[in-house]
């Protein structure tokens, strides 16, 4: 990174207007000491100036719009060391990253005592998602409001403007890798039950619950889920419905299950962020 500026020479304070004149490719960051020189034009040539700390980062694009007030530190920190964002170029590379990482790398599991969110996001995304402390995992238990807030906000802290589905009803799960739990699950709330029930059961099983309703997110007509799965953006939302829900199970029978296309909406999603961290 270089950044570079006109500066006068006498024996005083001096304000420099400078500017970033060569920076890599893609979403990049730059932290730890810079060196600070000055040509002067003269037999002396380059003046080393020392060295400064600095902490610097290259988006995509401005931020989306839920950061009104700057994206904080903490969060540009954890998409770049954390969730594999570096040398992102499309807003596609960005929404892989996040998906991938928030599902299967940080260490969140399902609430599957019955789904409660643990960062302030609701059905339809609220006001108040709590950004900072999913990205240093306060809370170790998440739902699918969570994660498609995490996968919208995240992505768009850099740039990208990723799109909130909200779907009621949805229906019951084909097996799928549910976040944070082991194996293979079609029976999300299965920690309900004194005893558990499996994680998996049999398609029939009487046991077996849904899901009332699901979130998600969607860039480009392509479906992102770090809930379950994890989907990456390789399908469109009716391939995403026909893969992910059973249509086939006998437990449908009398239920509004399963949803169809016409159920999964877009909705406002995250519309600010809570940016302070919680003690």
């Amino acid at each position: 990174m270089v950044i570079e500026g006109d500066c006068g020479t006498s024996a005083e304070e001096h304000t420099v207007n400078a500017e970033i004149t060569s920076w890599g490719d893609g979403v990049d960051a730059c932290v730890g000491k810079m060196t600070w020189t000055m040509n002067l034009d003269s037999p002396n040539g380059f003046v080393n100036l020392g060295t400064t700390f600095i902490e610097a980062y290259l988006l995509l694009d401005k931020p989306a719009t839920m950061y009104g007030d700057g994206v904080p530190a903490e969060v540009l920190r954890f998409l770049t060391q954390k969730a594999r964002v570096l040398r992102a170029t499309t807003p596609e590379d960005v929404a892989v990253a996040v998906t991938n990482y928030t599902h299967t790398d940080h260490r969140l599991r399902y609430h599957t005592e019955g789904g409660a969110p643990s960062y302030e996001a609701g059905r339809f995304g609220g006001s108040d998602f709590s950004v900072v402390d999913y990205a240093l995992r306060k809370h170790n238990v998440v739902n699918c409001y969570d994660q498609a807030a995490a996968v919208q906000s995240l992505s768009g802290a850099v740039g990208p403007v990723i799109t909130w589905i909200y779907m009621g009803p949805y229906g019951y799960i084909n097996p799928t890798k549910l976040i944070g739990v082991k194996g293979l699950c079609n029976n999300p709330f299965f920690e309900i039950s004194v005893p558990p029930d499996p994680p998996r059961v049999d398609r029939n099983d009487p046991c077996r619950r849904a899901f009332g309703n699901h979130a998600f997110c969607s860039l480009s007509s392509k479906i992102f889920d770090a809930c379950a799965g994890p989907k990456r953006g390789t399908e469109t939302k009716a391939e995403y419905i026909a893969n992910a829900i059973d249509h086939i199970t006998t437990l449908n029978i009398g239920k509004p299950y399963p949803g169809t296309e016409a159920d999964a909406n877009e909705r406002p999603g995250v519309t600010s962020t809570n940016t302070g961290c919680s003690v």
